[in-house]
């Protein structure tokens, strides 16, 4: 109901047994923490609830998708708790608390409504089931009780987890796997997981990838469903399901297909593996920063800019505009580009007043650079600077051109143009259709998804990132990451030209022939994709499990057996061994990583001298170097596989400082 606080039971328990599914399935579901998630969700969906109160008059977001935005909301504001405390019993009395108040003071506004319209479960069903294709290949080892070391996975599964295992204990500058460091990184996505990990005592690695990971993805993608409904609500009905289903899925299934493969009959292939083609899935900071972008997006397209005003939705708009910066800098700055093109066609066409909108975006602005200052300016060392080469250099090397010559620099940037319509795809169709639309305000976005694609493009020619020591050595050359600005770019142009397929179908006055051969053409492209993800899913519920190292075995149950906590635990840092041992939720690890290879994992130049320390005893060990790990608090030098001779080198070198402890092959005191 309007100007209400509506709180629908249905869509409450649907999500409430989207996170339970998780517990149940890796057998982590007690009656405690199943009574604690409930709670925790009911409190973070009412006090989300009452925050969007202003945001959703006019019923901006249907139930299901108000419904999960608001238990985002909700479980975000919560999780700042574990910055005061971290004591389980605390957070949970503060939450049960608030919510009763809230309760109290809003009971005659808050509307309970118990049934969902077939429309809303629609939206449900379909969400997880594009949830389930597009995360299949990673069921076998994120969906288990605790993170399981092995070299079968990525490294960024150990690094992630070691985030939230860094933040359960209330600090971003306190990094796991590198004690008395800042995380340095892009860390809006681990909030949540920080807090349910803390409350429902479960690990790291459940919560951030079973639970906070599938409830991102289902808020990003019933937030595109929203995104489009609004643009076309004049055409299309709350109840139409099929309009539902193209909504969630469009973005999904148009994905670039290859014409090399499809022509060949390789299945496993129709997908261009490439920048075109982004999902919200994969690492977590993707889903919620996408999330983020449809709801201001949502909020750009339904706030009355002309009125002066300060409303809520104006706020919220700033704030989460600010906030995807911490999430994912890249689609930050492609988004502002986006925005900027469509405010800038406004003032010149239409005559609105900048100041319509540049106290809102100079707001912003400096929220985000406070936020990203306080969650990621902690390190030093890190060099941007701008110089012609990375973008063309890649695209002639997969072409295996020179970048020599003016002539080889055009037939280069004909080459990009030529992939990027291939990218495109049939994507393409859904931006025509925008651009012949009568309606003014998905004319801008064609324009805007054009002209934030072309800059961050130009963007992404030039810009270089580097890590530097503090003696001005590159450490680490990470314009490799550059590319992440053109797939954000691309994603960008797969929401609105989704959007305009949509409108091509419901809402256009093209002729009946020219849709229905369009709706074909969709059909089958579709499909081809479908069979791809279909593929990929089988596969990936086929796939074994991972063998587990002996070495994380051995050592992880040691350090669950508190045998180690107390004292510092230092780990070779020129491997991924340290990060794995970080990431189980157990110890305070000294090491710092290498940051020179692939190992880096956002370690701080602060605690340079860590890995060079341990660096230098492995090469030569000598007992400075162990007086030294010994004086900075280190009490424990945990062998790996690589190093297991020179440790052992050491310990019979200097026996009055180093050895083995008893009952375990790969632990060292040193007293």
């Amino acid at each position: 109901m309007k100007n209400r606080v509506p709180v629908n039971i249905t869509s409450l328990l649907l999500l409430y047994f989207l996170l339970l599914t998780p517990l149940l399935y890796t057998h982590t579901a007690t009656v405690a923490n199943t009574l604690i998630l409930l709670a925790s969700v009911f409190s973070s969906y009412y006090l989300g609830a009452v925050l969007l109160y202003a945001v959703n008059k006019e019923d901006l977001l249907s139930p299901m998708s108000h419904a999960a935005l608001s238990v985002f909301t909700g479980g975000f504001i919560y999780s700042m708790l574990i910055f005061i405390t971290t004591g389980p019993a605390l957070l949970i009395g503060v939450m049960l608390v608030s919510t009763s108040l809230l309760l109290f003071v809003f009971r005659k506004q808050t509307d309970f409504q118990l049934t969902l319209a077939w429309s809303g479960i629609a939206a449900f069903a379909v969400s997880v089931a594009v949830i389930v294709l597009i995360s299949a290949g990673d069921i076998h080892h994120q969906f288990t009780a605790v993170q399981l070391g092995s070299d079968c996975y990525g490294n960024d599964d150990f690094f992630f987890t070691s985030v939230v295992a860094s933040m359960r204990h209330g600090s971003i500058f306190n990094a796991a796997y590198e004690t008395g460091s800042p995380l340095n990184y892009q860390i809006l996505g681990f909030f949540i997981p920080s807090l349910l990990a803390c409350v429902l005592g479960v690990s790291s690695h459940l919560a951030v990838w079973c639970l906070a990971g599938p409830l991102y993805i289902l808020l990003a993608l019933l937030l595109c469903y929203e995104v489009c409904y609004y643009h076309l609500r004049a055409s299309i009905s709350r109840k139409n399901v099929w309009f539902i289903i193209l909504a969630i899925v469009l973005p999904i299934l148009l994905a670039p297909l290859h014409p090399l493969y499809v022509a060949k009959g390789s299945i496993k292939n129709f997908i261009f593996n490439g920048m075109g083609y982004l999902v919200p899935a994969g690492t977590i900071t993707y889903p919620v920063s996408i999330a983020m972008f449809l709801f201001c997006l949502l909020l750009f397209s339904a706030i009355d800019w002309a009125d002066k005003k300060i409303t809520a939705s104006k706020v919220f708009f700033t704030v989460c505009l600010a906030l995807i910066l911490i999430g994912k800098g890249p689609l930050y700055v492609c988004f502002m580009l986006f925005l900027g093109v469509i405010v800038l066609k406004r003032i010149i066409a239409n005559k609105e007043k900048i100041t319509n909108y540049l106290w809102y975006f100079i707001a912003s602005l400096a929220l985000s650079v406070g936020v990203l200052k306080i969650c990621m300016g902690q390190n030093a060392g890190g060099t941007n600077f701008f110089r012609y080469g990375f973008l063309s250099g890649e695209f002639a090397g997969w072409y295996h051109r020179s970048t020599t010559g003016a002539f080889n620099n055009l037939i280069i940037i004909a080459l990009i143009l030529l992939t990027y319509l291939l990218w495109s795809g049939l994507r393409l169709v859904g931006l025509v259709a925008l651009l012949r639309s009568k309606a003014t305000r998905l004319n801008e976005f064609f324009f805007g998804a054009i002209i934030s694609l072309i800059g961050v493009t130009i963007f992404a020619s030039f810009l270089h990132m580097q890590i530097k020591d503090s003696a001005g050595n590159i450490l680490q050359d990470a314009t490799f990451n550059v590319e992440q600005f053109i797939r954000s770019g691309f994603y960008i142009l797969t929401i609105v030209a989704t959007i305009g397929l949509l409108y091509l179908f419901y809402s256009s006055n093209f002729k009946p022939i020219y849709v229905k051969a369009i709706a074909v053409i969709t059909s089958v492209w579709c499909c081809l994709s479908l069979s791809t993800l279909g593929y990929n899913a089988i596969q990936g519920f086929n796939t074994p499990p991972c063998p587990q190292l002996a070495w994380y075995t051995d050592n992880y149950n040691q350090l669950k057996a508190g045998k180690y906590d107390d004292g510092l635990i230092a780990v070779n840092p020129s491997s991924q061994y340290g990060i794995m041992l970080a990431s189980s939720d157990y110890g305070r690890y000294w090491s710092a990583f290498d940051r020179s290879g692939t190992a880096n994992y956002n370690g701080s130049i602060k605690n340079e001298y860590r890995w060079l320390v341990f660096r230098k005893l492995l090469a030569h060990p000598e007992e400075k170097y162990l007086s030294l790990m010994k004086s900075d608090g280190v009490k424990y030098i945990i062998a790996t596989p690589l190093d297991t001779a020179q440790l052992r080198e050491a310990s019979i070198a200097y026996p009055a400082l180093l050895r083995l402890v008893p009952d375990s092959k790969w632990v060292y005191s040193l007293d």
